[in-house]
């Protein structure tokens, strides 16, 4: 499993859905034993998102568990840590301390499928900074440049700026970073319904305005 004692004992950075190996009564070891359990969430977020799209992998209807909404990353952690809760999907460093704690990751979003990483803008600001947005981009796409082509050792320590502790740098193995490019119309489809079976969003929304692909360096456009 992704994050698990991978690669050697490094783990993916990205966020991961995590158990407490350490409650004896737990015995969690697949999926489908999430049933009838007490799973963390924050609303209208990538981590409610996800914790659907694992049960409905697992075959289990939302009214099969409990889903306590508790929005403050850090008081989930706490929570996993005095066996209040059985899961929540975690973001680093949050997973990284987890797992320092003792507890392990069960699936991550990454075997979901689910790009959980986007850049959102304003009408407004489209409309209005076009040259700021430009340069973010820009400098985002160097950043991977710079990421890919030093080795980790070289600027480990923003790891440790972002709050990953000093001792699990050299654990966190980071993913294939992708340069700026649109998302694939098969997520945004995805993400677009089940906003729409969870009334967030009206039935008669339509999604295709929703990319502006013009501050995308051509070449990046189709990339996935």
């Amino acid at each position: 499993m992704s994050g698990c004692n991978s690669d050697g004992g490094r783990k993916e950075l990205s966020p991961f859905f995590l158990w407490q190996e350490e409650k004896k009564e737990s015995n969690i070891n697949q999926l489908k034993q999430l049933k009838e359990k007490n799973i963390a969430v924050s609303r209208n977020t990538i981590i409610e998102y996800a914790t659907d799209l694992l049960l409905d992998k697992a075959g289990i209807k939302s009214s099969e568990i409990n889903k306590p909404e508790l929005g403050q990353i850090p008081l989930r952690l706490q929570m996993l840590d005095f066996n209040q809760l059985d899961a929540s999907f975690l973001p680093d460093p949050a997973a990284s301390i987890a797992m320092d704690n003792g507890h392990r990751s069960l699936i991550s979003t990454r075997e979901l499928d689910i790009d959980f990483t986007v850049t959102a803008f304003s009408q407004k600001a489209l409309n209005e900074k076009r040259r700021e947005i430009e340069l973010l981009i820009t400098g985002y796409n160097l950043g991977i440049d710079y990421i890919k082509t030093h080795p980790q050792k070289e600027w480990e320590q923003v790891l440790v700026e972002i709050g990953v502790p000093e001792n699990l740098t050299g654990l966190i193995a980071l993913p294939a970073y992708k340069k700026a490019t649109r998302p694939s119309p098969e997520s945004i489809e995805k993400a677009v319904n089940w906003l729409k079976t969870n009334h967030r969003i009206p039935k008669s929304y339509v999604e295709n305005n929703l990319i502006d692909t013009t501050y995308i360096p051509s070449e990046l456009i189709t990339m996935q």
